[in-house]
Parts: structure tokens; C-alpha cells; sequence
């Protein structure tokens, strides 16, 4: 398994919600430094954090994943790290639930005879490497999540640690839907799922005290789509989901970038922006 808590690096891009869009994925990299024309990475020490929904919807989902893959090892090298953040749409693949997957790829599972779902069944290199990450890191003193931490999880008995464990060791267990709904770890209210914060349906308060259990200053979440980066609760949340198939279309991509102690908005051509 990966470490869940890691100091902070002087650089870090976040990015989040892909979704097989490989293009766009390739466009914010190469603009913000991090890889060269060639894929490989050139982030130095940097960090690249993927705060979950590689899967799903796009186009090129697995050619996204063996780039994660192949940075990883790359980034390693040159003393960097690559944090990939499972999601829920990792999670909806790798329980076998395929109804966000493209029909591509149900063709091509169709035409090869294995369900698509076995393509990261726990025997596979992918799958494999899929069952070691976390669902919530903290870099810093900064929580990353995909989705958000809400003010009813049961924080009192459950560490940062504890709930890794238990979200991954959910893959592989057979529950019915209407206890995959209801269950604290990969339920509509979990980590991977909840909106309520993206949404600010909690008070200052709400949020302050889950922060507060982590010993943290931020959350920076995901999977709710907002109109630009932006922080939230007086800058304890950031929003990082956009609408990057869209921008894509346009030739444009965005991400939060961190350096030196602050955040910025980075596009494809490299320009940081404060906001």
C-alpha cells in the first residue's frame, strides 16, 4: 500500500475527473512542466496528485492509466511522486459496476471474451496497482479527497489510515446495492461520492471541525463540477472539477497548481493565475 500522509513538495499539479481524456491529459501536462513531448516525466522533485475518476466516459481510459503507471516510476526516479486518489468511477469499475463505461470498451471486452471488469481484476497489473492506492491523502497539511469528507463521517473512530484500509478492502466484497449505498466507506455519503461540500450545504462550522481532525488547513476535492477553480468556505475548500471534456473541445485545459506556499490556476500554455 502507499503512504497516506507525505511532506510537502515545493511544486505540486492537481489534478481531478479525467474520465479517459487523454488529450486534455496530455495538453495540462506538457503545459505545466511535467512530462516532455515524449511522456516522460521532467517534474523533477514535483508532485503530480490525480484525485480520482481516471475511468469511465472518455475515450482512452487505459492509455491514461499506463501513463499514470509509467510516470509513477519515472517520478520516483527523480525523487517526485505521482499521487493517484481513487475515485468513485475506479471504484464503480473495479466492483464490476460498468454503467458509466464507454461501449468501446464493452465491445472490445465483447470481442476479447473477458468481461471488462476482469481487466483489473486483482490478478492483473493494473488491477494490482489499482488495490494499493488511497482514497484520501494528506500532503502537507492539506487533505486531498475525490469527493469530500462529510461532516457525518464518523471521524471520532475512524483515522486517515483507517479509512484507506477499509475503502480498499471494500473492492473485492460482495455487498447488496442497498448496502453499497448506505456504507460509510463507498456509500452516497463516503469519501468517493459525497457532494455536500462542492455543494456548501455544510456551515463554516461543519467543515472547520473535520478539518480539524486531520490537523488540516484545506480539503481540495473533486467530482463536483464547478465553472472555474475556486476556493469555498474562506479558502478551507478548494474546488478543482471542471469541465474538461469541454475545454478540451476548445483547445484549453485547467489545473491547481501550488508553489512556494501558494495556489494558482495553471492552464495548458504554463500561465499561473491567482484566484
Amino acid at each position: 500500500e502507499e503512504d497516506d500522509v507525505y511532506d510537502l513538495p515545493e511544486k505540486m499539479l492537481v489534478i481531478s475527473d479525467i474520465e479517459g481524456n487523454f488529450k486534455g491529459f496530455q495538453l495540462i501536462l506538457k503545459g505545466a512542466g511535467v512530462i516532455n513531448e515524449n511522456f516522460e516525466w521532467v517534474f523533477g522533485k514535483g508532485h503530480l496528485v490525480l484525485a480520482g475518476d481516471f475511468f469511465d466516459r472518455g475515450l482512452n481510459v487505459t492509455e491514461c492509466l499506463w501513463l499514470i503507471y509509467k510516470l509513477e516510476s519515472e517520478a520516483e526516479k527523480s525523487g517526485g511522486k505521482v499521487h493517484f486518489i481513487l475515485g468513485n468511477h475506479e471504484m464503480m469499475v473495479l466492483r464490476g459496476d460498468l454503467r458509466y463505461v464507454r461501449a468501446k470498451y464493452i465491445a472490445n471486452a465483447d470481442s476479447l471474451k473477458i468481461g471488462y471488469d476482469k481487466w483489473f481484476a486483482k490478478n492483473t497489473e493494473l488491477g494490482k496497482w489499482l488495490r494499493s492506492k488511497n482514497a484520501i491523502e494528506k500532503i502537507g497539511d492539506y487533505i486531498f479527497v475525490h469527493a469530500g469528507i462529510s461532516k457525518d463521517f464518523p471521524l471520532d473512530t475512524f483515522s486517515l489510515t483507517d479509512i484507506n484500509v477499509n475503502i480498499r478492502s471494500s473492492i473485492d466484497k460482495t455487498f447488496t446495492d442497498r448496502k453499497t449505498s448506505k456504507d460509510i466507506f463507498i456509500g452516497s455519503g463516503g469519501p468517493l461520492w459525497y457532494r455536500g461540500i462542492i455543494k456548501e450545504t455544510e456551515t463554516q462550522e461543519e467543515v472547520e471541525k473535520t478539518l480539524s481532525f486531520f490537523n488540516s488547513s484545506k480539503m481540495i476535492a473533486g467530482h463536483t463540477i464547478v465553472d472555474s477553480i475556486k476556493y469555498l468556505y474562506g479558502g478551507r475548500v478548494i474546488a478543482i472539477d471542471l469541465d474538461h471534456k469541454e475545454n478540451t473541445d476548445k483547445g484549453i485545459m485547467f489545473a491547481l497548481w501550488f508553489e512556494n506556499g501558494n495556489f494558482y490556476v495553471i492552464d495548458n500554455n504554463g500561465v499561473k493565475t491567482e484566484f
